[in-house]
């Protein structure tokens, strides 16, 4: 019996444990944090700044459209705006030239009315009540 014993005890003298065991047990017993490997360096350093840019990117690019930021995408809309545009400035000319048909001939009916009241005949003219200053 003794010999069996002394055998089993050599045999497990002759185990060692595997080096990531050896590296967890130091690091758990001595409270240290592991050693990161290169790909969490990586990971860190390059991925994580590259996702948040990406998904600011996204973020503002999604608000962009909600709000109807894009519009020089053309389509539809576009063109109807276009002409909206350019029907709205025929109108505006259209109005000046009314506006200076207007101012025409009120000028010539005012005209004809004081020459009238210049006339030294007439006397069923009004008289105005404050000098006329032309």
């Amino acid at each position: 019996m003794d010999e069996k014993l002394r055998k089993i005890f050599e045999e497990a003298k002759a185990i060692r444990p595997e080096g990531n065991f050896v590296a967890r047990s130091r690091s758990m017993l001595f409270a240290a944090p592991p050693r990161p490997s290169v790909w969490h360096v990586i990971q860190r350093g390059i991925m994580e700044p590259l996702t948040f840019g990406a998904t600011l990117a996204l973020a503002s690019a999604l608000i962009l459209i909600l709000f109807g930021g894009v519009s020089r995408l053309g389509g539809p809309a576009d063109t109807a705006n276009r002409e909206l545009l350019s029907e709205a400035e025929s109108l505006d000319f259209q109005i000046q030239l009314s506006e200076a048909q207007y101012f025409t001939t009120s000028a010539d009916e005012v005209a004809v009315f004081l020459g009238e009241l210049k006339k030294p005949g007439n006397q069923n003219a009004p008289v105005p009540k404050e000098p006329l200053i032309f």
